[in-house]
């Protein structure tokens, strides 16, 4: 390949630690050769083997050069290998890259790319290899070194840029250490009969064999738990399952280290092949057993108790209380869908609700799957200015000080926002990935929780078993904590009209979201005009005209009075902010 030494930023020229190397075939197979200029061997590990970029670019005979990663000058490595098909960029690799947002070239087999930014190695090692969904990501600080080609993408900076925050989430999702599971004891057969996956995991291990070594231990381990894997459980609860197998059927148990491999090795297996949940989509799985009415209505009298002690209370959705009294949807243990079509501004209305719960002292988190935190904090700091022109590039790059004074004036409320905002843009994050998500936040005492789009998430080869089971494994978790779960989703095809775009047989998710949930709330962009609507605090009262171009329709709640009813709102292009009008209301007619 071409080495475009133009292009290479003057960040790594000005390094004294370059090399050149040679491709050299070794046991049947090719690799990259460090070497100085001079012809003698190099070593990343000995700076007296290294030199500079001048010299580099002058040496004769050599495949390519390249540049050593070195701990004192702070740069991290990041390549992406068999990230590249056709000449495009993997899904995967693609969002990585725009995530980093910083210098990144083409490697020279021309099948992946590197990218290098300033920051630091988590790890307490020079750095690692590991496989990624169907590639490898490498990540090194030190001791190692990367050929150069000069050959960068134009769609990111062509700076190296200092991205710690980067390169922490990077290593936390490819190569931080599993963590070790808490102890889970060998079952009881109550608990086998409740039908708990893990349980009837284990009592099926039970009849395979022990992992002796020296008689096929390795082979019976990765049986076990590709096993986890084909009742379809999660990484923590195969974690689980394995570390029971390790403590009673392996001889000698097995390392933290060697577990791990035997368990990515497993899931890797199970998926290419197809079986992950295989023995769930068996017919010899067990009735889940119906218990009988408590013979006492003790949960009835403390949850009463909760009402009448203000304990259990509803959560307002800020500037909005005619859709607080119809919806109640935010009390404790709900869970809320909130559906609209591209161009509804739905997003935008959970940006000034957040804003809102922020001043009212209400503890949230939001997961926005498509697109990074920069993104909303610039949104919420036009709705917080009241000025739309915040958001428009052009504009901002006129008038400099406008915006710092903007963004002065409300950065404690934008950083107090961007502490409650998880991003993931690009990203493969699967519905159980948010399932630990809402658990963790819940635990954390977030009142509520909001995940914008749910359909961003990856639900697998059986879209409608897994929003099944997503749907009940985080309501048990709002019954168990109290929280509020606030899922954004669209409408499945957009064919509707009227009422007809927004029955519950058209929203994306299917069953699941419409019938494990208390509330579906439906948002509707229409032409601004004077609609008829009485005030939320009397329905009774006198009719009014107000001017609406939103209408938030309240198809379902379970516990609130305004089940179908529509409500009406003005969103004001010019300060990217809702008020609501009120209960809308039909003409009488003559």
């Amino acid at each position: 390949m071409t080495i475009t030494l133009d292009n290479i930023p003057s960040d790594l020229r000005s390094l004294p630690q370059w090399l050149v190397w040679k491709y050299v075939t070794r046991d049947g197979s090719t690799t990259k050769v460090p070497f100085q200029p001079t012809g003698a061997p190099a070593d990343s590990t000995d700076p007296a083997t290294w030199t500079t970029f001048g010299q580099v670019i002058e040496a004769e005979g050599y495949d390519g050069i390249g540049c050593v990663f070195a701990p004192d000058n702070g740069m991290v490595g990041i390549d992406l290998d068999n990230s590249v098909e056709d000449g495009e960029l993997k899904p995967w690799a693609r969002g990585i890259v725009a995530s980093f947002n910083t210098y990144t070239e083409i490697s020279p087999s021309g099948t992946g790319v590197k990218l290098w930014c300033y920051g630091k190695w988590p790890g307490d090692n020079t750095g690692g290899r590991r496989k990624f969904r169907d590639g490898f990501v490498e990540m090194y600080c030190r001791a190692r070194y990367f050929a150069v080609t000069g050959q960068r993408l134009d769609n990111v900076s062509h700076e190296i840029e200092k991205r710690q925050e980067k390169i922490n989430g990077l290593y936390a999702l490819v190569f931080a250490p599993k963590p070790a599971p808490r102890r889970m004891p060998p079952p009881s057969s109550a608990a086998a009969n409740r039908g708990d996956e893990q349980a009837r995991c284990i009592e099926y291990l039970r009849k395979c064999p022990e992992a002796v070594a020296g008689n096929r231990g390795h082979d019976s381990t990765l049986r076990a738990a590709c096993e986890c894997f084909r009742f379809g459980l999660s990484d923590n609860e195969a974690w689980a399952v394995m570390e029971w197998w390790n403590s009673t059927k392996a001889h000698p148990a097995w390392s933290v280290k060697e577990l791990a491999h035997k368990i990515e090795s497993a899931r890797a297996k199970v998926e290419a092949d197809g079986e992950f949940g295989l023995r769930n989509r068996q017919i010899d799985k067990p009735a889940v057993p119906i218990e009988p009415p408590p013979a006492e209505s003790s949960d009835l009298s403390n949850l009463l108790g909760d009402i009448t002690s203000g304990k259990f209370t509803n959560i307002e959705w800020p500037y909005a209380p005619a859709l607080t009294r119809g919806a109640r949807s935010l009390l404790p243990g709900t869970t809320t869908v909130l559906c609209g079509s591209g161009g509804s501004t739905k997003s935008m209305w959970i940006s000034q609700c957040c804003i809102g719960w922020l001043e009212a002292g209400v503890e949230f988190a939001v997961f926005h799957l498509e697109e990074d935190r920069k993104f909303h904090q610039l949104r919420a700091l036009a709705q917080l200015a009241r000025d739309s022109r915040l958001t428009d590039d052009e504009w901002m790059r006129t008038a400099a000080g406008a915006v710092a004074d903007a963004y002065e004036t409300h950065m404690g409320t934008l950083d107090a926002l961007g502490k409650r905002i998880w991003d993931a843009p690009g990203s493969d994050i699967s519905l159980d990935d948010l399932v630990r998500w809402v658990g963790e936040r819940a635990d954390a005492g977030c009142r509520v929780i909001i995940i914008d789009p749910i359909t961003a998430a990856d639900s697998g080869k059986e879209p409608w078993s897994a929003d099944r089971k997503f749907i009940l494994e985080t309501k048990r978790i709002m019954r168990r904590t109290g929280s509020s779960l606030v899922l954004v989703t669209h409408p499945r095809s957009e064919g509707g009209k009227g009422d007809q775009g927004s029955r519950l047989d058209n929203l994306a998710g299917g069953r699941a979201y419409n019938r494990f949930t208390q509330c579906v709330l439906w948002m509707e962009p229409c032409e601004a005009e004077p609609m008829t609507i009485r005030t939320f605090k009397d329905l009774r009262g006198p009719k009014h005209q107000a001017t609406v171009n939103r209408i938030l329709r309240i198809i379902k709640t379970r516990n609130g009075p305004g089940s179908g009813r529509k409500i009406g709102s003005f969103f004001d292009p010019q300060t990217l902010c809702f008020e609501e009008r009120g209960p809308i209301i039909e003409e009488e007619k003559q």
